[in-house]
């Protein structure tokens, strides 16, 4: 297989154009971690769609779930309101996959799926293996893919996504601030 690269600062994207980015990323963060992610979701959303730049990105895909997939649908739909081109689709696994998360985090997860420009959803109920159809469809769906994948998790949604992405020859971009051990940590043949 041949060697991909994953980049651990926005400023290491090259520069080209780059139309569609997808975000995966953990559930949970401790507050430090959500408002970093937070502030580097809005920057790195900022460069890409920016009018008279390079990249001239438009279309971003998450996966609809808690944590780091809120957080990008939310950056992605601050951004929207002075840069309408911008489009956010959400690939959900499955019909009802919100039916036992809080009520905050249900009426967050309605206000962007109400806001977003299109919904597919892969399956009317959950089975084993319908998150991984999603997963999938994030890195297949996207030139570039942003994580936060953690040094200390080896797997999980987000692993999955990671290394299935690097396999497809995707470009990645870690935007945990340990990126470097992740990728250590899982054996991902970067260079």
């Amino acid at each position: 297989m041949a060697k991909h690269m994953v980049l651990h600062r926005i400023d290491d994207i090259p520069k080209r154009e780059i139309t569609s980015v997808s975000f995966t990323g953990h559930r949970y963060f401790t507050p430090a971690e959500a408002a970093d992610s937070a502030r580097l979701l809005d920057e790195i959303i900022s460069i890409l769609t920016d009018p008279e730049g390079t990249y001239k990105t438009t279309v971003f895909f998450t996966g609809g779930a808690l944590g780091f997939d809120t957080l990008a649908a939310e950056a992605v739909l601050r951004a929207r309101e002075n840069r309408s081109f911008i489009r956010l689709e959400l690939l959900l696994p499955c019909k009802g996959q919100e039916n036992a998360w809080s009520t905050e985090d249900k009426r967050r997860y309605g206000e962007i799926k109400a806001s977003a420009d299109g919904v597919t959803v892969y399956a009317d109920h959950y089975f084993r293996g319908c998150m991984q159809l999603r997963d999938r469809a994030l890195a297949d769906s996207a030139e570039l893919v942003v994580a936060w994948l953690r040094p200390d998790e080896t797997d999980g949604g987000t692993v999955y996504t990671v290394i299935y992405a690097e396999k497809k020859g995707k470009l990645l971009l870690n935007l945990c601030p340990d990126a470097d051990k992740a990728a250590e940590e899982l054996s991902i043949s970067f260079s």
